[in-house]
C-alpha cells in the first residue's frame, strides 16, 4: 500500500476517481487498489476498484452493477470471512431487480457489449472489521470474475489465535496425495466439489440467485489436507440453490492464508 494515507471515505464514492486503477485498453477486468487510510481515529484501507465486464453481466444487473460486486476480506490467520457488495445504504435487494435469465435483444437491437463500473469505500466501516489488527486477503467477486487478491495490514494488538477450529463433518476428508506445490485448488468431480489446502482455510460461496455469501471456515492437520463437499450440504438455508426457475448457479472458492484459488461454477438442474 502507498506510504501515504488517503482521506477518509465516509461514504461508498461512484465513478472514476483519482485513485482508481486503470482498465488495459481492451478486454475485461476487475481491478482493486489498497491505499492506507484513517477511519475515525483508527487505522483502515481505501479500497478502489475499476472494472469493465461483459455485456451479459449488464443484461442481468442493469445499472445495479455496483451491487453485484462484493468485497470479501479474508483473515489470514483465523478464516472468518466479511463481505459486502459495492452499493450503501439499504437499496431494493439486488435479487429482486435483477434478470436472472435475459433473452437476446430483438432483431435490429444492438446488444451490450461490456459496462464499466466504478466505486471506492472504507475497508473497516463498509465490511464492519473488528477492532483488532489483523491481515486480510481482500478480493472482489462477480460470479465467474475475480480480482487478484491484495493482502492489506491493518495494525493493532492481535487477538488470541489458540483455539483450533473443527473440522466440518459436511467435508469429508480423502486419502491420497495433493498437488505437486500444496497449493490450494477446487475442481468438479460429477457433482461433487473437492479441494485441497494446509493451515487454516476458508471455503467460500456465492450463490448467484440470492447474492449472499456464505463460507466454512476450519483448520487443517495434515501438511496438505484434501477433503470432497456436496456445495448443497455446506450451504444450506433459504436462498441457496433453491429458486423456483433455473438457473439455479453458485460460485465457490478456497482461501489458505495468502492464496486463492480459481472460481468454479456449480449448476443445479
Amino acid at each position: 500500500m502507498s506510504a501515504n494515507p488517503t482521506p477518509t471515505l465516509a461514504n461508498p464514492v461512484y465513478g472514476p476517481q483519482d485513485l482508481s486503477p486503470a482498465l488495459p485498453d481492451d478486454g475485461y477486468a476487475l481491478i482493486l487498489a489498497v491505499y492506507p487510510a484513517v477511519n475515525e481515529g483508527r487505522s483502515s484501507a481505501a479500497v478502489y476498484m475499476s472494472a469493465r465486464v461483459a455485456g451479459k453481466y449488464a443484461d442481468i444487473y442493469g445499472g445495479r452493477l455496483a451491487g453485484a460486486i462484493q468485497i470479501v476480506a479474508v483473515d489470514v490467520e483465523r478464516g472468518v470471512v466479511y463481505s459486502r457488495n459495492g452499493e450503501r445504504g439499504k437499496p431494493v435487494p439486488l435479487p429482486l431487480a435483477m434478470n436472472p435469465n435475459p433473452q437476446p435483444p430483438p432483431k435490429g437491437v444492438a446488444p451490450v457489449e461490456s459496462a464499466e463500473v466504478y466505486f471506492a469505500v472504507d475497508l473497516v466501516s463498509h465490511l464492519g472489521l473488528p477492532p483488532q489488527g489483523a491481515a486480510y486477503s481482500v478480493f472482489l467477486w462477480l460470479d465467474e470474475m475475480v480480482s487478484q487478491p491484495r493482502i492489506v495490514e491493518l495494525p493493532g494488538e492481535r487477538a488470541n489465535l489458540t483455539a483450533t477450529l473443527p473440522w466440518p463433518t459436511m467435508l469429508e476428508r480423502n486419502v491420497g496425495a495433493g498437488p505437486p506445490d500444496g497449493s490450494p485448488e477446487l475442481k468438479l468431480e460429477g457433482s461433487r466439489m473437492l479441494g485441497s489446502t494446509s493451515g487454516i482455510f476458508a471455503l467460500l460461496g456465492l450463490d448467484f440467485r440470492s447474492r449472499e455469501v456464505k463460507s466454512v471456515s476450519t483448520s487443517s492437520v495434515a501438511a496438505v489436507e484434501r477433503f470432497s463437499f456436496d456445495p448443497r450440504s455446506v450451504f444450506r438455508g433459504p436462498g441457496w440453490l433453491d429458486a423456483k426457475e433455473p438457473p439455479r448457479r453458485a460460485f465457490l472458492t478456497l482461501c489458505a492464508g495468502r492464496q486463492r484459488s480459481a472460481v468454479v461454477t456449480f449448476e443445479v438442474a
